[in-house]
């Protein structure tokens, strides 16, 4: 029981602060451990390098405080080997030793241990590389778990609220790994170009690099997509298909625990594909203001506002007018004259008709 405690106290530790009061899903909360654990272990390791670096950095302190002694004593010996001829050899041979000392402690021993501690630092930079990973994990197991809890809730204003921003947050999750694994790869490739690597792997990375460059742009445009719908939430005309989308979303919610993936990222990535497509299908069937903040080249107009309605909307507009018709303000009417003829067939004035 008193093991069962500490597990959820580590566990709440490194949750966003607005979480560390709600539980994980069971679908989750192993995975999220797991990164839990190995955050620990790896504060306890950069901990250790710590401890080791001070340890140096007291160690090259004490030799420069030896080699100041010594350096004191030299003096003193070539000293008194001036005013004692009869023992110079033996003052000077003694200063001599005293000065291989004062070398060896400041061109090997305190550059070895200035080595020591660079070498700690590294370590501790890529235990602190791998902590960001893990947290990012975390984060992305935090949001996909209160994602799926969001549909269990009841009030509709919350619910889809909290559907809109929990699919911002996990397209957002998304966005920042696909930039991390492009700068990666662009990286390598420039290494592998340096190299003269073989053709065959050089074309292996670009197609690799376009694959995220395409997955990026799809994302970008999922994010502003939600951005779009965020901002006119409040419309009575994209309610309705708000919920429709939660709906059809709460009906894959099955199909998304039952994948079989051997990585977490394989279900992140399904579950954030399967509602971008949903939400994107039932937008294509209404009208929607969208905002195209992508960052654009010179020739193109960015934040550019797009106004698109499908055929069954305005069949339905145009219904609706002919049941409604719009009243729109005639100009008055000029009277209309006529020509009075006499018996004789002669023309007299002529006079309003009444």
């Amino acid at each position: 029981m008193e093991q069962s405690a500490n597990k959820v106290k580590k566990q709440e530790e490194f949750l966003p602060a607005e979480k560390k009061s709600e539980a994980l899903l069971p679908l989750f909360s192993a995975f999220a451990q797991r990164q839990q654990d190995k955050i620990q272990v790896l504060h306890d390791k950069i901990a250790t390098q710590q401890g080791k670096i001070e340890k140096n950095k007291a160690a090259i302190e004490r030799l420069q405080h030896k080699a100041v002694a010594l350096r004191k004593d030299v003096i003193l010996l070539r000293g008194l080997a001036q005013k004692l001829p009869a023992l110079a050899a033996a003052l000077n041979a003694m200063a001599d030793r005293k000065g291989e000392k004062i070398y060896k402690i400041e061109k090997q021993k305190i550059p070895a241990r200035q080595n020591k501690i660079a070498e700690h630092e590294q370590t501790i930079e890529k235990h602190k590389g791998k902590i960001a990973k893990a947290e990012k994990k975390l984060s992305r197991a935090v949001h996909m778990s209160e994602f799926l809890k969001n549909f269990g809730k009841l009030d509709k204003e919350a619910r889809r609220e909290g559907y809109l921003s929990g699919l911002a947050a996990l397209t957002h999750d998304a966005q920042e790994r696909t930039e991390q694994k492009l700068v990666k790869l662009t990286n390598k490739l420039e290494v592998a170009e340096q190299q003269s690597a073989a053709k065959d792997k050089l074309e292996e990375l670009r197609a690799k690099i376009d694959q995220l460059e395409q997955k990026k742009n799809r994302l970008i445009d999922a994010q502003n997509l939600l951005k779009g719908v965020n901002q006119n939430q409040q419309n009575v005309i994209l309610l309705p298909m708000i919920d429709r989308a939660i709906d059809k979303a709460a009906d894959t919610i099955p199909e998304m625990e039952s994948i079989q993936t051997p990585k977490a990222t394989s279900l992140f990535n399904a579950v954030v594909g399967i509602n971008h497509k949903i939400l994107k299908d039932e937008i294509a069937t209404m009208p929607i203001l969208e905002t195209n903040a992508r960052e654009k080249g010179a020739h193109e107009q960015p934040d550019k506002k797009v106004f698109t309605m499908s055929r069954k909307t305005m069949t339905q507009n145009a219904e609706q007018l002919r049941r409604n018709p719009v009243q729109h303000e005639k100009p008055e009417k000029q009277p209309a004259t006529k020509k009075r003829t006499s018996k004789r067939g002669k023309k007299n004035d002529v006079v309003p008709s009444m």
